[in-house]
């Protein structure tokens, strides 16, 4: 089977309401606040360590029965830079794609540099709705080719 690294837009960065634990690395979130800064349209969106994707991705992952994920709640706002710059936008309910699986393994997984990998399948799912903004290449091992 075949394996991609995955590196998705990164739009914002962690808000305020935000939990985690910084004695490990990579930090480990518990709450997820994300604030956008410029959200360019993308299905899914990191801020690392953390992933999201829009309310579509989220209902395509869940019907398809792929591995190595569970999808979390997760609070989501315009910064107030943001809000300055361009106004207030429509944010979609995004969804907190949290990784459970091994890389290479599971459909979802964490390789060993701390990079998102995505089984074929997985990537079509994705592919289905938006990542223009995502650099995709084939994994191998503990390394994109």
């Amino acid at each position: 089977m075949t394996f991609y690294q995955l590196e998705p837009e990164v739009p914002g960065q962690w808000g305020a309401n935000t939990q985690l634990d910084t004695s490990t690395h990579p930090p480990v979130v518990q709450r997820l606040h994300l604030e956008l800064d410029c959200w360019l349209g993308d299905d899914l969106i990191t801020s690392f360590p953390a992933y999201l994707v829009t309310p579509s991705a989220a209902e395509r992952l869940g019907e398809a029965s792929l591995t190595g994920f569970e999808l979390r709640d997760a609070e989501i706002n315009q910064s107030e830079q943001s809000i300055e710059v361009d106004g207030p936008e429509e944010i979609p309910a995004f969804r907190w794609l949290h990784i459970t699986g091994q890389a290479a393994q599971d459909d979802f997984g964490i390789g060993a540099g701390n990079e998102l990998v995505v089984s074929q399948t997985a990537l079509e799912i994705l592919r289905a709705g938006t990542l223009a903004n995502c650099e995709v290449t084939e994994y191998s091992g503990s390394e994109a080719v």
